[in-house]
């Protein structure tokens, strides 16, 4: 991860022309918020699983209690 001090040494070099080594740390830049984007997409999906999981779970406890009469005998 970048630290402040490399990104303020980054910011303040932008007058500057584009040589390689700005062209390296940008590039880093980018793999490296390209890995955080992936990672958060990742989490993302993960939550998005969990919640279809318990909307399922959710609507099939809802049948059951549809299903069943109130001495808890089911309904045929």
């Amino acid at each position: 991860m970048m630290d402040k001090e490399r990104l303020t040494a980054l910011l303040n070099n932008n007058h500057k022309c584009y040589g390689t080594t700005n062209l390296i740390l940008n590039s880093k830049l980018v793999k490296e918020l390209n890995g955080i984007i992936k990672k958060l997409n990742d989490e993302v999906d993960m939550l998005l699983k969990q919640k279809e999981y318990l909307q399922i779970k959710l609507r099939e406890k809802e049948i059951n209690q549809l299903t069943k009469t109130t001495d808890g005998r089911e309904l045929i």
